[in-house]
């Protein structure tokens, strides 16, 4: 056994130990589960526990744990090692050389553990988020013309380091999830796409984040429209089934909303509410956390469809102060029109 695997089966023998007496983060109710992977991530990352973030994350994976609304702790643990430092639009005095001395930090964590695939798609992120902060996050007609070629030159640079090392970065899906999310900033063609995509759902046919990523590449405001999100949506049905049942097409719209067209959703898409409230029935017969219930309620009064809603309002505890229930949508507001208790 390599040095590294000893010091990574220590670290997941001492965790193990902490888990039996401490509540799994993944555990907690939507959204305090999200922000405790959230907090767990970045702390460890931000001690420089290179072993401990290593074991996190191969207990997440090998253990397949879902938070309490069904989402992969893998995907939220892997995304926000970053979190705790404020990447990738916060404004550094010197940028170029914060951005390195974050660079160096994970070489010397992929030094040391060569074969840590989470090693690996930090420091893509890494990259990723520092082609960010050189763009901006504003529409394209708002990026300055001189930021266009080092963006574009650094996001290529996070896909190469992906790529040069996929053989170790893939064991995890992770890695597919990243891998659309450049192609889709470097507006790649929609054949490249696809493969990466199906290559991903073959061997990882109910990862949530691969298709969220693939669904935010196909967005009317990346490069494609809303038929080809619609089609898109009944095909994941059919990757996903065996696991999901409906839900993919649900969750897939939940988050086209949330990305795009917000409590728009029914008059500027292509969705069918029957398709998406069959999903729904599917999320929450698996997963009945108040987080699904709640947005498929939220849902539901967008689609006037108020026979649906007064069945969900009384499973309906506080309402929860995340954005769900937002003006003019308010809970109140949807349980007086509905005429819901």
């Amino acid at each position: 056994m390599t040095k590294i695997h000893t010091r990574i089966l220590a670290a997941m023998l001492m965790l193990a130990s902490t888990l039996a007496t401490a509540a799994e983060p993944a555990s907690l109710p939507e959204p305090e589960g999200y922000l405790a992977l959230q907090r767990e991530s970045s702390r460890l990352f931000l001690a420089k526990d290179h072993a401990g973030l290593d074991a996190r994350m191969a207990h997440y994976t090998t253990q397949r744990t879902r938070s309490s609304s069904g989402r992969w702790a893998s995907g939220i643990f892997a995304e926000n090692v970053l979190h705790g430092l404020g990447t990738p639009m916060a404004s550094h005095p010197e940028s170029l050389a914060w951005w390195q001395r974050l660079e160096r930090q994970v070489q010397g964590w992929i030094d040391s553990s060569p074969d840590s695939p989470l090693a690996h798609l930090t420091m893509a992120q890494v990259m990723m988020d520092h082609a960010w902060h050189i763009r901006g996050g504003g529409y394209a007609s708002s990026v300055p013309a001189s930021a266009w070629k080092p963006f574009r030159e650094e996001m290529a640079r996070a896909r190469r380091h992906l790529l040069k090392h996929s053989k170790v970065a893939s064991r995890y899906p992770e890695y597919y999830a990243l891998l659309i999310q450049q192609e889709t900033a470097l507006g790649s063609e929609r054949k490249a796409v696809d493969a990466i995509y199906d290559e991903a759902t073959r061997r990882f046919p109910d990862y949530y984040p691969v298709y969220f990523a693939m669904a935010t590449y196909l967005l009317p405001k990346w490069h494609g429209d809303i038929d080809a999100v619609e089609a898109f949506a009944r095909d994941a049905v059919q990757r996903s089934r065996k696991t999901e049942g409906q839900g993919m097409y649900a969750r897939i719209y939940w988050v086209v909303a949330q990305s795009q067209f917000r409590d728009a959703l029914f008059e500027a898409s292509s969705v069918h509410w029957a398709h998406m409230r069959s999903g729904f029935d599917d999320v929450i017969k698996r997963y009945p956390d108040q987080w699904n219930i709640q947005n498929y309620a939220h849902f539901a009064c967008l689609a006037r469809d108020h026979a649906t809603f007064r069945k969900l309002s009384p499973r309906i505890r506080t309402a929860i102060p995340s954005g769900i229930w937002t003006s003019p949508n308010t809970l109140a507001a949807c349980r007086t029109s509905a005429k819901a208790p």
